[in-house]
């Protein structure tokens, strides 16, 4: 299964925005693929990525990914 992420960041570049993006993913222990940063109209930036999960049960899923 996949959860589609989107991380709101007040970083000031996208550079920043994604490293602190991957070190959220690496600190959990997920790789994420499809991972990009856009500005945010409010300020900072907005990363969005997708992960997979082996959970093959709703609940199972649920809880990995929260």
């Amino acid at each position: 299964m996949k959860v589609s992420w989107r991380i709101f960041t007040d970083c000031k570049s996208d550079t920043s925005a994604n490293r602190v993006v991957s070190t959220h993913f690496n600190a959990i222990g997920i790789a994420a693929t499809d991972v990009s940063a856009a500005p945010y109209h409010k300020g900072g930036f907005i990363v969005t990525a997708d992960t997979e999960h082996s959970s093959e049960s709703w609940p199972h899923f649920v809880v990995e990914a929260l």
